[in-house]
């Protein structure tokens, strides 16, 4: 079952990016970050609460494309985006 969807600005795709590839050595193309935003997404809102959903019973599921066909130069580029967007 769907709850529900959301809707991410491409800038806050790159600091998961770069977080993904720190801490899982994971390349992902930035579009496939955007799925990791869903839990935050609900959180931040009384969403769960008016849809009774309950995070303790709840699975999230990230579909990940790959980056193996993102040219190095701009995985490089999206990746120091990503760690300048966060601060690093």
């Amino acid at each position: 079952m769907i709850s529900g969807v959301a809707t991410v600005e491409d800038e806050s795709l790159f600091p998961l990016l770069a977080l993904l590839k720190d801490s899982e050595a994971l390349k992902i193309e930035p579009s496939a970050a955007a799925g990791f935003i869903g839990p935050f997404a609900i959180s931040a809102t009384d969403y769960a609460n008016d849809h009774g959903i309950a995070f303790e019973n709840a699975t999230h599921i990230v579909w990940l494309t790959g980056g193996a066909l993102v040219p190095d130069g701009e995985m490089a580029a999206f990746y120091e985006r990503g760690r300048k967007k966060m601060g690093r």
